[in-house]
């Protein structure tokens, strides 16, 4: 969630965006938390990669559940089977499955199970990607701004020698 400390502004904007993410991850989260588990895995869930939050029930034996219809697993670490067991707290993180880069939050659902609810990181890499390009190109137009008043400034006064 952002603990590594950039001097570039690249690592707030990308943070900010995430936090939008993050917080949708959470609201469907809270959701999930108070539907009854046939109901959220009985019937047909968002598709994977869709901004509804992609969920998988996940054991602390390590067996998984998803909505009906939908068949892409997501990861299930060591990490993800502690907090399943109880031994860890609810956590966000970074996977790609099937080349679509993922933001997952894992959180304790039931005694022994956790759920990891996934949501795609592709339009957020997309506006970073765009910002990017809009910083290089104003940097480059600056650089060349400068040179050229450098350039003016330099013939002006060498003009009289």
């Amino acid at each position: 969630m952002g603990t590594d400390i950039e001097l570039d502004g690249g690592s707030v904007v990308r943070d900010q965006l995430r936090s939008t993410v993050d917080d949708s991850l959470r609201e469907r989260a809270h959701e999930i938390s108070k539907q009854p588990l046939d109901r959220v895995f009985g019937g047909p869930g968002p598709a994977f990669g869709e901004a509804g939050g992609y969920p998988q029930l996940v054991s602390a034996g390590g067996e998984t559940l998803r909505p009906r219809d939908q068949t892409t697993p997501l990861p299930v670490t060591a990490r993800v089977l502690e907090v399943a067991a109880g031994n860890r707290d609810a956590y966000f993180s970074d996977t790609h499955v099937r080349s679509v880069h993922l933001r997952v939050l894992t959180f304790p659902y039931l005694p022994g199970y956790a759920l990891q609810v996934a949501r795609s990181l592709t339009e957020t890499d997309d506006s970073l990607a765009h910002i990017r390009l809009l910083l290089f190109l104003i940097c480059a137009g600056g650089i060349a701004v400068a040179a050229a008043l450098g350039l003016a400034v330099s013939r002006a006064a060498l003009a009289p020698v």
